[in-house]
């Protein structure tokens, strides 16, 4: 069968190397930057690991056999995530004034996102499984995940898993499998903000005696959700805007914002922003592409979002096909909490790989000449 995102992917692609050919500083457009690199050449094989993917998930035993892979992977990262809460990592990080656990992701903002891409494949296991030992591992991993998020105080990995997990449940009630999996998440989030509330009350010390400090715990979790940083996010989007004139069409190359955008923000955008500020992106996925490809690349991404969208529906609407079609229907509530992320904070290999591989679940089996259903 055809791959039905193999053409807008190409197309993605066409228009990144466009832009990149026209780009201010086509060097760094190809390669990117040496920290947390977004050049041509990262996209490229972004594009390589979606098709490779496609191509080797030929039918549904194989598909089923993604989403315990991925929960499986959470776990390391966010008992890592915790370690590092609790303040036991051996590694002794420079620290923020409001601490944050980055886990391996090395930036809370994409470790939440991570964890929020992950959700719908651990509901999906929860859902599924059917011995109480699955049902108590799938449910213990839940809460990991919920706590991780949680102390990531990343609102936009919170908006983005909620997102996904509210129409991921919606698709377990809508095909009569919430029974197991509703009440369980339920229980699950429950004893995760307990879970919550007692590190902030109780750690390091013993719960006793840090019950005197806890207005300060609370306080200093609350601080780290103030609404700062709205402002500054209109003042970056106001400011890219203002200097696309003369660069609509292809942009200014991939991964340049960076060297571009503090020599040419306006000043009255620029005396908005934080001091000190650095910017490596517009931390919105649509000016981003508007300000690295012009509308050339803003609109062949926008094809490949509503062909993906296309796709992930089609996915939700079926009834689950054993566990392959559950774990279709999880990728596409992945996808989704990836791109609500994407509309508030910047973009990481590790969060793009994962959805170029949400993407290949949702077309596995249409490449390979496997059967595509069990």
């Amino acid at each position: 069968g055809r791959n039905p995102l193999l053409g807008p992917y190409l197309a993605y692609v066409a228009a990144l190397l466009l832009a990149t050919l026209a780009s201010v500083d086509p060097r760094l457009s190809l390669w990117g930057r040496r920290v947390a690199p977004h050049g041509l050449a990262t996209s490229m094989a972004q594009v390589a690991f979606f098709l490779l993917a496609a191509e080797a998930l030929t039918d549904a035993v194989q598909v089923a056999r993604v989403g315990p892979a991925i929960v499986a992977g959470t776990v390391p990262v966010a008992l890592y995530g915790v370690v590092q809460q609790v303040g036991l990592d051996p590694i002794p990080w420079r620290l923020s004034p409001v601490w944050r656990p980055f886990s391996t992701m090395g930036s809370s903002l994409f470790l939440g996102a991570y964890l929020a891409m992950a959700l719908p494949f651990t509901l999906a296991g929860l859902a599924r499984a059917s011995a109480p030992a699955d049902t108590l591992r799938y449910g213990a991993v839940l809460a990991l995940q919920a706590l991780t998020l949680v102390l990531t105080r990343a609102r936009s990995g919170w908006i983005g898993g909620l997102a996904g997990t509210l129409i991921f449940l919606h698709y377990l009630r809508r095909h009569g499998r919430l029974r197991k999996a509703g009440p369980l998440a339920g229980a699950v989030t429950l004893a995760g903000g307990l879970a919550l509330l007692w590190m902030m009350l109780a750690v390091p010390d013993a719960p006793l005696a840090a019950l005197s400090r806890a207005r300060e715990g609370v306080g200093s979790f609350l601080s780290a959700l103030r609404l700062a940083s709205i402002p500054d996010r209109l003042a970056i989007w106001g400011g890219t805007l203002a200097i696309m004139p003369g660069h609509w069409l292809l942009g200014y190359g991939p991964d340049t914002y960076a060297s571009v955008f503090p020599g040419r923000c306006p000043p009255a955008f620029a005396s908005r922003l934080a001091p000190g500020a650095a910017l490596f992106d517009p931390h919105n996925v649509l000016l981003n592409h508007l300000f690295s490809a012009g509308l050339v690349g803003l609109g062949a991404f926008l094809v490949l979002l509503a062909t993906a969208a296309r796709v992930a529906a089609a996915a939700l609407g079926r009834a689950p096909e054993g566990e392959a079609g559950a774990i279709r229907a999880a990728a596409a509530c992945s996808a989704l909490a990836y791109v609500v992320y994407l509309q508030l904070n910047p973009d990481a290999v590790t969060l793009a790989a994962l959805f170029a591989l949400d993407l290949a679940v949702l077309v596995g089996g249409a490449t390979g000449g496997g059967p595509n259903t069990p």
